[in-house]
């Protein structure tokens, strides 16, 4: 879906980071900790999107729903 696409083009910008910073003379330990955060927003986004399509679905009602019962504690 288009709304992924910027998150994977992301997500291979850090793929490439990740394979430059063999050869950078940035510290390894400060690049990978940025990287690291970056790919944690990046999974953080792709849910968002993900929950963002599934309300879209369910109002078009292309999303099953499945009922079931659950026990509630006081």
């Amino acid at each position: 879906h288009e709304l992924k696409t910027p998150i994977a083009a992301l997500r291979l910008y850090i793929d490439g980071l990740r394979r430059m910073n063999e050869r950078s003379s940035l510290s390894a330990d400060e690049l990978n900790r940025r990287l690291a955060r970056a790919d944690a927003q990046c999974t953080r986004l792709d849910g968002l999107v993900t929950s963002l399509l599934d309300v879209s679905r369910a109002g078009e009602g292309k999303l099953p729903i499945r009922r079931e019962e659950m026990r509630i504690l006081p």
